[in-house]
């Protein structure tokens, strides 16, 4: 099979699809689950969304956008890639597709601060996101750890 692999089925990973897909490419997102957006649960700083949306809103859109061009989600967890040629071999807990090119699009993760109980003030204080979290914050003191 030939075409794209896009590694990711966040908004990253979906807007490369939608792109690829457009331009006639066999697109294939490959999307595990996970992923920091989908536990969000007002991103009120997404273009086109005046008074916000949430994560799982954002990659279910995201998803049919991306499928409206050919785009396919394959729900499995890739656990390697290798070269093959000059294709890509991607080996899922399932099973192995060989594609053109690869997309990363895996997204971000944050680690917590080896502080007592942070998880409780989580969202109530304590942020992981400069860019989407500093509006909540302005005029306010605040503390970088890290």
């Amino acid at each position: 099979m030939s075409g794209v692999a896009i590694i990711g089925g966040g908004p990253t990973g979906l807007n490369a699809a939608i792109y690829t897909a457009r331009a006639d490419r066999r697109t294939l997102v490959f999307d595990d689950g996970g992923g920091t957006t989908r536990d969000v649960d007002t991103m009120e700083n997404v273009y086109g969304f005046p008074d916000g949306v949430t994560g799982p809103e954002l990659v279910d859109l995201g998803r049919e956008h991306a499928r409206k061009y050919g785009a396919e989600i394959v729900e499995e967890e890739v656990v390697r890639i290798e070269p093959e040629g000059e294709r890509y071999r991607v080996e899922t807990t399932v099973d192995e597709y060989v594609v053109d090119g690869v997309i990363l699009a895996t997204g971000a993760d944050y680690e917590r601060p080896a502080i007592a109980d942070v998880e409780t003030y989580e969202g109530h204080g304590v942020s992981y996101c400069v860019e989407c979290d500093a509006y909540f914050y302005r005029d306010s003191p605040v503390a970088v750890v890290g």
